[in-house]
């Protein structure tokens, strides 16, 4: 199980494979070349649990900012001048980048990508420096030359709006059985300290899921069927 775009890929692979193709051609350079966070505010507004969610679902909300500092502190002592930037570039992007591979192995395809070349990377982070966000400059670019509208090619478009054909929230409710059987697992263990099992069971069976609930339980689901799968406890401490 995963986040929201390993369910997608793995669905995505699935159907590859399906059709007796073998091999997937991919060139993810793209995470490299588009807008990256340049300062702390950034990376806690878009990479961390949203905070509705985490008022709405945290037991505890200091342990919550405690462990998103204590991380956010890491990255600069690991990272040192421009942490953000070189942990967006060199940590985030070609993890992200990877995780595909073993979903697409699993299912007999090989994934084919462009080798992340140390001097492109190292090139364009500091073009970034210097000159900021391209991604949007060359939208605008190819825009211009083709002549073409934004709006007919992102309709409504919204730079936190990912387009893409699975509605988490329905996902979540069309196989709530097995959510609620994960998530319940939980009761009797220090986990159920810090999450409140008994409200996230109750809106996932009554589907009354919110805004950014689906990206929050998507995550829990993670953790926790990678506690089962590899027989960790769900004690923490």
């Amino acid at each position: 199980f995963g986040t929201l775009s390993s369910v997608y890929f793995t669905h995505f692979f699935k159907k590859i494979a399906e059709t007796n193709k073998k091999y997937l051609l991919f060139s993810e350079y793209y995470e490299a070349t588009r807008k990256m966070p340049l300062d702390v505010h950034l990376i806690k507004e878009n990479y961390v649990t949203p905070k509705n969610v985490v008022e709405k679902y945290f037991k505890d909300l200091s342990f919550h900012d405690n462990a998103v500092n204590d991380v956010v502190k890491r990255i600069g002592q690991i990272y040192g001048q421009n942490s953000i930037a070189k942990y967006y570039l060199f940590d985030r992007n070609i993890k992200g980048g990877h995780w595909k591979t073993p979903i697409a192995r699993s299912m007999g395809l090989t994934k084919l990508n462009l080798s992340y070349d140390l001097n492109f990377i190292n090139t364009n982070y500091h073009y970034l420096l210097k000159e900021g966000n391209i991604y949007d400059k060359s939208i605008e670019r190819y825009l211009s030359v083709l002549n073409i509208k934004k709006q007919d090619i992102f309709p409504s478009y919204s730079g936190k709006e990912k387009h893409i054909a699975i509605d988490p929230k329905e996902m979540i409710y069309e196989f709530d059985n097995f959510f609620i059987e994960i998530i319940d697992a939980c009761r009797g263990y220090d986990l159920n300290t810090y999450f409140d099992i008994d409200l996230i069971i109750a809106n996932v069976r009554g589907r009354k899921l919110e805004e950014k609930d689906e990206w929050f339980i998507l995550r829990l689901m993670n953790l926790l069927v990678f506690c089962i799968d590899n027989d960790v406890s769900f004690d923490f401490n």
